[in-house]
């Protein structure tokens, strides 16, 4: 996927598309490279994962017989893919937003809260707890370091 020719001229023409540097490309760059969490690095890489995706299935294409596809086809294919799958993303992180309040527990009961965290890529993170009455009034509060791999590992 990074050494024919047709591979390289479907990544200048993404190069010349995007505005990002892919001089190099291979996939020593993609590991290399795939570590970076910003945001504008996500929406690059992203791209860059469709159009990968959209060139195999273009050769898969071509391998069982059917014709090939133009370049310029291959990058719009992969950056379409990656705008819609930005778009829908987004989409479901604003369905995800809850508008749901605390709300106190029935007379007598203490309510208990926990979250989790996870500093990103340090592997640290840390768990806290908050015990309120029916009041709202804090109890008490009690947080832990928690060392784990994913956010979901320090909410569990």
């Amino acid at each position: 996927m990074f050494t024919c020719r047709y591979s390289w001229e479907v990544w200048e023409i993404l190069r010349t598309r995007v505005g990002v540097e892919l001089v190099g490309i291979d996939q020593e760059w993609i590991t290399r490279e795939w570590s970076s969490n910003k945001e504008e690095d996500c929406r690059i890489k992203g791209t860059i994962a469709c159009t990968l995706w959209s060139l195999w299935k273009s050769r898969n294409e071509v391998v069982f017989g059917e014709k090939k596809m133009s370049k310029v086809v291959v990058v719009r294919r992969g950056v379409a893919l990656a705008k819609e799958f930005r778009h829908r993303n987004k989409e479901n992180k604003q369905k995800e937003v809850s508008k749901k309040r605390w709300e106190p527990p029935q007379s007598g009961w203490i309510k208990v809260n926990t979250d989790g965290t996870l500093r990103a890529g340090a592997y640290q993170g840390g768990v806290a707890t908050v015990f309120r009455d029916e009041t709202g009034e804090l109890v008490q509060a009690v947080w832990e370091p928690c060392p784990g791999s994913s956010a979901l590992q320090t909410e569990l």
